[in-house]
């Protein structure tokens, strides 16, 4: 009778700890980190008139997203430091010089592996730019 009920008490402490959530991450937990730049994406329209660019990213490029606000980047050999904040699936880069102009980048893509930021400014409907930034871990 001890065994059996030795033998439930295990069964049941097993079933308890493999049942256990893990806690889901937020989207800027997900966002943080370091990653490579794949590619950058810029199109600029004038009148109508599409101009689109890709650069792609060399193996130093990085954007790293920390836990303190801050986002670190590495393009082509610039450095550059700014502040971001994540809200559902947006992200505000807000240069560190005084009188910076927030972007807003959707974040259309976040696997653990790949994300995708994107961003349009449009002073009108016939100029705008368009950025698609694509980073890999």
């Amino acid at each position: 009778m001890m065994k059996k009920i030795l033998c439930l008490a295990t069964v049941a402490a097993l079933l308890f700890t493999a049942c256990k959530k893990d806690k889901e991450q937020t989207t800027q937990e997900r966002l943080q980190g370091s990653w490579k730049i794949e590619s950058s994406i810029l199109k600029v329209v004038v009148a109508g008139t599409p101009n689109t660019s890709t650069y792609a990213g060399q193996p130093t490029d990085y954007v790293d997203f920390r836990t303190d606000g801050k986002v670190y980047t590495s393009v082509n050999g610039s450095l550059d430091t700014a502040n971001y904040t994540v809200s559902a699936n947006q992200v505000t880069t807000t240069d560190t010089y005084p009188g910076a102009t927030p972007q807003v980048y959707n974040l259309t893509t976040l696997t653990e592996v790949v994300a995708q930021l994107y961003n349009r400014s449009s002073p009108s409907t016939t100029d705008y730019t368009e950025i698609t930034l694509n980073l890999k871990r």
